[in-house]
């Protein structure tokens, strides 16, 4: 049975919080976006939705809603799933670019723009370090069950195997 609620708990939850368990696509349990891109998308959201009648606001915020259509479709254990959501990215970055340029427009001060170069650097290494670091290896690890099927097929007696059968 689909549960509505839940999928929007979890699917609102994967963007800066508990993201999607799957090693394939990305690191399991990280968030989609980092906490420094995190807050600019949340800030960008919700300028966005204040500004709704703005054009590219209502296009983008109705096309980040339209891409979380699919998740409300798929049962309650099998998300949050970011490739499941890739549809929404566009927006997604929109919400951050949009976050970022609010943030700028309305302080002048002399060292925002270094703030800002400095997050973003901080962000890009955050990234970085994700990916060598941690991601590498679970990419790795995601196919260890092909040694276990390896394991089980050395067990079974010669005779038993049929001629040429290879994993």
């Amino acid at each position: 049975m689909f549960s509505c609620s839940e999928n929007a708990q979890k699917t609102a939850l994967m963007f800066n919080f508990k993201g999607d368990l799957n090693g394939r696509h990305n690191f399991p349990g990280k968030p989609s976006f980092n906490p420094i891109l995190g807050t600019f998308f949340v800030i960008g959201l919700i300028i966005t939705t204040k500004e709704l009648f703005k054009f590219p606001n209502n296009l983008f915020l109705f096309y980040f809603i339209l891409g979380l259509v699919p998740t409300f479709f798929t049962l309650p254990p099998d998300n949050p799933n970011m490739l499941r959501l890739f549809t929404t990215l566009p927006s997604s970055i929109y919400f951050v670019i949009y976050g970022i340029k609010n943030i700028l427009t309305v302080n002048h001060k002399k060292y925002l723009p270094y703030i800002f170069v400095g997050l973003i650097i901080m962000s890009s290494i955050l990234e970085l370090r994700t990916y060598f670091k941690y991601q590498s290896r679970v990419f790795r690890n995601s196919f260890e069950v092909k040694c276990q099927i390896n394991e089980v097929i050395n067990k079974i007696p010669k005779r038993c195997l049929v001629s040429k059968n290879e994993f």
